[in-house]
């Protein structure tokens, strides 16, 4: 099972990164989140699902970019795959 940590801050934001709780959210969850999410001027993500805001350190912001596209790249593959499948499909019922 997947896993993915988004980090909800409470207090100011001049809280230590570390006053941070974690929270662990399943893939599904994760994905619906970032669906929701929208970027303000600073770069901080505003989720439009309950509003709160999110910090991201470069790091992990960097690491989830990384993640996503590759997820993507994966989906295009398998969707890429099915489709040349069908095809196949059809030119082999074609033939016969």
């Amino acid at each position: 099972e997947k896993v993915v940590v988004s980090l909800n801050s409470e207090g100011s934001e001049a809280d230590d990164f570390n006053c941070k709780k974690a929270k662990v959210k399943d893939y599904e969850y994760y994905k619906t989140k970032m669906l929701l999410a929208e970027k303000d001027k600073d770069e901080q993500v505003l989720l439009a699902e309950d509003q709160a805001w999110m910090e991201l350190s470069s790091d992990l912001d960097q690491e989830i970019n990384a993640n996503m596209v590759f997820m993507a790249q994966i989906e295009k593959v398998l969707s890429d795959s099915e489709a040349s499948l069908s095809s196949a499909d059809e030119k082999i019922s074609e033939i016969v």
